[in-house]
Order: structure tokens, then C-alpha cells, then sequence
């Protein structure tokens, strides 16, 4: 009976080396890719990589934002041109917040990150994302449209330009430009709807307005304010402010059009220029602050002729009587101080790197041992201003996790904050951390700031901890043991995959042992029988 014969190293070698290189030639060079007689091959700037070597030297677990965000594909101004999705994830070695996450739960906050620059409070959305570095960039082509312009990022990240407090009782003349005083039918237009505006001021409101009422039908209400031609030179304002009051919560679309009523989208910021007035914001003034500060993806330049602007209020689902009272709508010059938790660091090219205060930067993984509930995203940023929560403190929850995670429904926190546990965090690698509870006297929330999914497990000893998402996309587990123990986190996909890698390594190992063998016994037996 006759042998396998194997096939000798050098020959499956040059094999390989053959395929992989010359036949596979012009995809390394990029040859396969043309546009007419132009290689699309791309080669990355040096400055990414100057960047990287730079952000290396940092020892801490931090993130780097880059600005603006990109939503898909982009147009770079590099030498041999670009053209895709934004490439710092994969050049850069530290993690990196460069464009959508298409995490459903993260992405809110990923996308609005382009607007909140503008917003005050910014540096605690930071300190959430634990970024220590803002790369702005530079390179992306100025054809580039839905993008504000790098002047724009630049801009918030040197001045810190806040809304006057209370602005409607100041004698500041110059910095106020008043468009409607509330209770002025004139100037409204009604679009869609009924032609039903009345005036609606009494001694207990605090200004007059005019009152739209309606029944819902299957049409959308729209009105246009149609500014006074003297006050159509927004230039130099920073904020819009509109005062609106409805009986029924509501989506409101609110326009910045020109001349030739073309909206100037993105005026503010936004993606979509869509606000909302919430169930528990009903029947109560709410104001709304909208920054002008955005140029539009059109113009690329502050607005400056506004002939109008539109209220639209979408289809609602129930029907019944609705009631709208619009107050005061103005325009105002902000206050503008510099930036203090932000401070520019040093330029790589078109790349231009901004450091963020160190006592922003949250630890990876750190304990708290209150929490602080908020109807929705919007009206988590509508309070980043206030000084009503302190994220070093407390946890950052939504009135929604609790039909997501009821087992939230049942813990209760006592009133009188003890001491927080110390910790000490040993990282045996990215999916594996022991993490050494020191002094702990009452229950309290360890929060992990890596992106949340179920199977991230916190263990002590053999009995698996309470675990759900807090802070908007990280890790929480609710830690109810008193003493000193150590609290052992670990993803369990990778634990899995560690586990048949092992398998799969003894098996593979036997296999080649066997071959070997067989193959040595094989040539011993051929050189017995030649004798």
C-alpha cells in the first residue's frame, strides 16, 4: 500500500508568495481601483500618525472626539485624495469618537455632539464620554455638505458664549433685537390651519401673547412670522428665543428661511431643526433657546437676511382640541468668555489637538451612590447648564430604562449618602478587569465606561451581580455586599472564544503531532524496506 506524499514547504511557499504577490500585485498598488487613468490607491498623511505616536504618550484611559462628526463619507483634502468613512478609528491606537455609532441607545448622543459644542455645559458631555483630547480637523474638503465649517468648532472651543439671564427686564438695547412682543397678531401667518389667532395676555401671565386654537385633523399646522424689513439683518445675534405654550405635548419644527423661503437648514446645529415640548412641560411656558451661531450648509457664513420664519406642528396621532400661545420672540447677543476647560495643544498639519481639563476626565471604572432621573435625552441637555447633578456623584438615568430594566423599579437608595467604597482597578486585558473593593458599608452603583451590552458580567466570587445600562451607553452593576471583596468583570463572548481557542489549539496541536509523526514513520518504513 502506498503513502500519502506531502507536499515540501519551500514549494507551498512559493505558491503562496506567487498568489499573494505577484498575482495580487495590483491590488497592492492600488491599480485595480482607477478613475480614467488615476490610481484611487490612498495614502493616510503623516500627520495621523505624528498624532497617534502623540496620544501613545498618554498612559490614561481616555477617549479622543473628533470634530466635526461624520455621519457616512466624507471628501478629504489629502494628496492622493479620500474619499469614505472618517479613518481615525482605525489609524489611531486609543479609542476615538469620530461619527455615528448606529448603536441605537449611544447614537442620540453621538449625533447631537456637532450641535453641543455650541450648548453650555458641554464639558460635562465630555467628562461622559471620558475625552481628554478634541482633534479638530482640518483636512475634510470644503465641498464637504451637513458639515460645519472647522471656524465654527474652533470658535467654541477657544469662547464659551452663553444666553443672558433673564434678558427680558435688561436695558441692554444693543444687544437685544425684539421681533414680536407677544400679544402683536401682526406679522403671523396662518399657512395651515384655521385662521383663529386672538390675543391672549391676562394680569397673570408673565407677558402678553396670542393664542391659536384648533382641532386636530389630519393636516399639519403651519405658521409664518414674516420679520419686520427694518430687523432683518440677523448678523452679530447669537440666539433666537421663542416662547411658545401648548396643551398637549408636541414636535415643533422650527425654520430659518431667506427671501426666497428656502430654510437655511442646520441654521442651529441640528440635523433636523425639530424641538419638542414634553407630557411634563404642558401647559407651562417653555422657552426656547435656539444659538444662531451655526452657518448654514448652504451659504457656509453667519445668516444675515432673514425674511421669515416657520412653526410647524406636525400630524398628531390623537385627535382633540389643541392650543397654542406664542410669547415674546427676540434675538440677542450673547455673553462670550474664554473657554476654560478646553485649551488648544499643538497642530499636526490640518489636524489641530485640544486638551480638556483634567478634572473633567472620569475614571474607567469608578463607584457612586446616587442617581438622578430624566424624562429624555432632550431634557437631560436642556439641564446640562444647571448645576443639578454631578457626574463624579450620581448616575445619568432615563425614565424609559425602566420599562427596559425593571429591575430598577425595586432598588432603593437611602436618603443619607455614606462614604463610597475605594477601589483599586487591576485590567488583565480589554474584556477582563479585578476590581478590589475596599471599605464598602452600603450599597452603591460601580459604573464602567465601556459601551454597554448584556454580556458584560460582573462577578463576586461565583454569584453574578445586578447589571444594567447607566450614564447613556456604559455599564452599571448594583453592589449590595458591605466589606472588602473583589468584583471581577469580564466579557463572556471573549471568555467563550478564549475558551475553544484552546480547544481548537490543543486540537490543532494533536492534529500536527499526528501528521508528523506519520510522516516520520513513513520515510523510517520507506528506508527499512530499501535496505
Amino acid at each position: 500500500m502506498r503513502g500519502y506524499k506531502f507536499i515540501p514547504l519551500t514549494t507551498i511557499s512559493i505558491i503562496l508568495s506567487l498568489t499573494l504577490g505577484v498575482y495580487l500585485w495590483p491590488l497592492w498598488t492600488g491599480d485595480v481601483f482607477r478613475l480614467g487613468n488615476k490610481s484611487l490607491a490612498t495614502r493616510v498623511p503623516q500627520e495621523y500618525f505624528d498624532l497617534n505616536d502623540f496620544l501613545n504618550q498618554d498612559s490614561d484611559f481616555f477617549r479622543t472626539l473628533h470634530l466635526p462628526i461624520v455621519a457616512h463619507g466624507e471628501n478629504y483634502d489629502w494628496e492622493t485624495g479620500y474619499i469614505g468613512s472618517e479613518p481615525s478609528l482605525y489609524i489611531l491606537d486609543k479609542p476615538s469618537i469620530s461619527r455615528w455609532s448606529w448603536v441605537p441607545f449611544c447614537d442620540e448622543l453621538i449625533k447631537s455632539l456637532n450641535r453641543l459644542v455650541m450648548s453650555p455645559g458641554f464639558e460635562k458631555i465630555l467628562s461622559l464620554l471620558n475625552v481628554k483630547y478634541i482633534v479638530l480637523h482640518k483636512d475634510i474638503s470644503k465641498k464637504a455638505r451637513y458639515l460645519n465649517t472647522p471656524s465654527f468648532y474652533e470658535k467654541f472651543l477657544t469662547y464659551k458664549i452663553k444666553p443672558a439671564s433673564p434678558p427680558l427686564n435688561t436695558n441692554r438695547q444693543k444687544e437685544i433685537l425684539c421681533l414680536s412682543r407677544g400679544g402683536e397678531i401682526g406679522g403671523w401667518q396662518i399657512l395651515l390651519g384655521k385662521s383663529n389667532f386672538s390675543e391672549a395676555g391676562s394680569s397673570t401671565e408673565a407677558f402678553p401673547s396670542i393664542r391659536y386654537l384648533d382641532t386636530l385633523s389630519k393636516e399639519e399646522l403651519h405658521f409664518r412670522y414674516n420679520v419686520d424689513p427694518h430687523m432683518t439683518d440677523w448678523s452679530g445675534m447669537d440666539f433666537l428665543r421663542i416662547n411658545l405654550k401648548t396643551n398637549r405635548p408636541t414636535p415643533i419644527k422650527i425654520d430659518v428661511c431667506d427671501k426666497l423661503h428656502d430654510s437655511l437648514v442646520f441654521w442651529d446645529g441640528r440635523y433636523e431643526s425639530i424641538y419638542s415640548i414634553h407630557p411634563y412641560e404642558t401647559g407651562q411656558w417653555k422657552e426656547f433657546i435656539l444659538p444662531l451661531q451655526s452657518p448654514s450648509s448652504f451659504n457656509k457664513g453667519d445668516p444675515r437676511q432673514v425674511e421669515s420664519f416657520n412653526l410647524v406642528i406636525p400630524v398628531l396621532d390623537n385627535p382633540g382640541e389643541f392650543q397654542l400661545d406664542i410669547g415674546p420672540i427676540f434675538l440677542e447677543k450673547g455673553n462670550i468668555s474664554p473657554n476654560e476647560f478646553v485649551r488648544f495643544r499643538k497642530k499636526f498639519d490640518a489636524l489641530e489637538l485640544y486638551e480638556v481639563r483634567d478634572d473633567l476626565l472620569l475614571p474607567h471604572i469608578y463607584p457612586v451612590n446616587n442617581w438622578v432621573w430624566f424624562h429624555d435625552f432632550n431634557h437631560f441637555v436642556d439641564t446640562l447648564p444647571e448645576e443639578r447633578f454631578q457626574l463624579k456623584k450620581e448616575l445619568v438615568l432615563f425614565e424609559s430604562q425602566k420599562d427596559e430594566f425593571p429591575l430598577l423599579n425595586n432598588i432603593s437608595l437611602p436618603q443619607e449618602r455614606p462614604n463610597l467604597p475605594v477601589l483599586q482597578v487591576q485590567k488583565i486585558n480589554p474584556t477582563h478587569y479585578k476590581v478590589d473593593v475596599k471599605n464598602a458599608n452600603a450599597p452603591f452603583f460601580l459604573v464602567f465606561h465601556e459601551l454597554y451590552h448584556p454580556d458584560w458580567e460582573g462577578k463576586i466570587g461565583d454569584k453574578p451581580q445586578v447589571h444594567f445600562r447607566g450614564n447613556i451607553y456604559g455599564n452599571v452593576w448594583y453592589i449590595t455586599k458591605n466589606g472588602n471583596y473583589t468584583v471581577e468583570l469580564q466579557f463572556i463572548q471573549q471568555k467563550l472564544f478564549e475558551k475553544y481557542l484552546k480547544i481548537s489549539s490543543l486540537f490543532f496541536s494533536l492534529f500536527t503531532i499526528g501528521v508528523l509523526t506519520y510522516n516520520i514513520k513513513s520515510k523510517m518504513l520507506k528506508k527499512s524496506k530499501s535496505r
